[in-house]
């Protein structure tokens, strides 16, 4: 009395596995089962409530079977628990090892401003550095290094949650519906039927991605276009920062090292609105020389002023003038934003790759389960090849396109499609299952094609337990380095990095004018 004991056990259970016990139970007293079955496994959120549907349903349609070691029945569900268990307990241990990188990631967000500030106190030649045209430079760089961070991290955290379904109409489908968009998708994107083509979608498909080809390319689009006119107003923004800072910064005299006093901060400044008074009076002289900025300095401060004064004055401000012209944008800041055009063209596919990767690592996990499924359903009657098919399909993420494909061509041949399906996932422990269903499609009961589970069952427990540390412990490596480069960026980028570098500047300055006073 499986749907019985389904509906009793819903009733002790807690308020959200109630609602699915429940369903479960009214599922199996339908008139149309197999309709509602069918329905639910689709709406099931994991695969274990859809195991446990699918058993309960075969046991209450052909029975259960008693064998040596007890019900066949109450197996199959110990079976799915350890299963469940093992899940629960591999995802707990993969979140404690990468619990707090993603804040550690967005750190140095908060740090930049309070580093900025250290050194600019301590040293105020630093204060050049971070106002000028490199500095914007290395934090937007550092910004770029933890938003991608954090994006990676986000994908070894969530690999192995099977993509969402959202009732919402996704943003790549409207924009593809746009006329102008489709014509750039068409121009962009490679031919139906040729070898790009096809290995752009084997990755969707790897990745399990819910996007097709063309919604593929509108991200691509879309992304290389963002990331252009991001960089070109980066390089546009940059040089009006220049300008600001050539015309407002104030004209600190010939020292090197400490700060100014507020009596010299006060004649910097007054020093520096002076030469905008001449910079603004010089832009209407076509030809511009020490000589003409000297007469328009005389007119300007009509007290007694040493030519030699006036002379350094001028020569500053026809320097100023000089980088004020030069303030535009210039051809390799165009190929610079041109390639990280193409850069953000090709972000969603290297996304997409290093996805693929994290669940390549997965493969010998999965066939670790789809052997636990198997081991569930070899003792059961009427149990045949496609059957097991099917439920390896349900079961399955990273093998689902593959197990798909076959249950498409199996009424056609079963030895031709599960050729086929070893062709498609050639992945050797993946192959070696798929050989012993070959051998209970030919001639084997599927019992005995895959007695050795039985027969191995301690030495596989005690491997999988071993891989699951090994591969939990790669993914935490990843993490680590990951979730700790934005940090590095940081302390060595944005600090010592530009600390050392100006501190061999101003010491070469200073021994310049050492020399010169020699």
């Amino acid at each position: 009395m499986v749907e019985e004991a389904i509906y009793e056990a819903a009733d002790g259970a807690p308020y959200e596995m109630a609602l699915h016990g429940h369903e479960i139970y009214e599922v199996l007293t339908a008139s149309d089962a197999e309709q509602r079955l069918a329905q639910y496994i689709e709406s099931a959120p994991n695969r274990y409530l859809q195991g446990l549907a699918g058993l309960s349903h075969l046991v209450k349609e052909y029975g259960d079977k008693r064998t040596a070691t007890g019900s066949v029945y109450l197996k199959a569900i110990g079976k799915l628990a350890t299963e469940l268990n093992l899940e629960l307990l591999r995802r707990e241990r993969l979140s404690f090892l990468l619990q707090g990188l993603t804040a550690i990631a967005l750190l140095p967000l908060l740090f930049t401003r309070p580093i900025e500030a250290w050194a600019s106190h301590y040293f105020p030649a630093m204060d050049a550095f971070y106002a000028s045209t490199t500095g914007w430079i290395v934090k937007i760089g550092l910004m770029a290094v933890v938003w991608l961070s954090y994006v990676l991290l986000r994908n070894i955290q969530e690999l192995d949650a099977s993509p969402k379904p959202t009732g919402r109409k996704r943003w790549e489908k409207r924009v593809y519906e746009w006329p102008w968009m489709r014509w750039l998708v068409h121009r962009f994107g490679p031919a139906p039927g040729s070898r790009e083509a096809d290995r752009m979608v084997k990755l969707l498909k790897d990745t399990a991605s819910p996007l097709r080809l063309e919604w593929l390319y509108v991200q691509r689009i879309v992304a290389g276009g963002m990331a252009f006119l991001a960089v070109l107003g980066m390089f546009i923004t940059l040089h009006a920062a220049s300008r600001h800072q050539i015309l407002y910064a104030p004209v600190k005299p010939g020292i090197l090292f400490g700060q100014l006093s507020p009596e010299e901060e006060a004649k910097a400044r007054e020093a520096a609105a002076l030469d905008r008074r001449i910079i603004d009076r010089v832009k209407e002289v076509k030809h511009r020389t020490e000589e003409t900025v000297m007469a328009l300095l005389r007119s300007e401060t009509p007290t007694a002023n040493q030519d030699d004064k006036l002379r350094a004055a001028a020569r500053r401000i026809m320097v100023k003038l000089t980088k004020l012209d030069n303030q535009y944008v210039k051809w390799w800041e165009a190929l610079l934003a041109a390639l990280a055009g193409w850069g953000g063209y090709a972000m969603p596919v290297g996304v997409r790759l290093f996805q693929r990767r994290m669940r390549q690592m997965e493969m010998k996990h999965e066939v670790d389960q789809l052997h636990a499924v198997i081991a569930m359903l070899a003792d059961m009657d009427r149990m045949s090849v496609e059957h097991l098919l099917i439920w390896m399909e349900q079961f399955a993420r990273v093998f689902k396109e593959p197990l798909q494909t076959c249950l498409l061509h199996f009424e056609q041949g079963a030895d031709q499609a599960l050729a086929q399906l070893k062709e498609d996932a050639p992945f050797v422990p993946f192959v070696r299952t798929v050989e012993k269903l070959e051998l209970a499609a030919q001639s084997l009961p599927i019992r005995e094609a895959f007695d050795d589970l039985k027969s191995e069952q301690a030495y596989a427990q005690e491997q999988r337990k071993q891989e699951y540390e090994q591969l939990i412990e790669q993914k935490a490596g990843w993490g680590k380095w990951i979730g700790f480069a934005p940090m590095m960026a940081l302390i060595f980028g944005y600090l010592v990095i530009p600390l050392v570098v100006v501190s061999l500047h101003q010491m070469s300055v200073y021994y310049e004018q050492l020399q010169r006073i020699q």
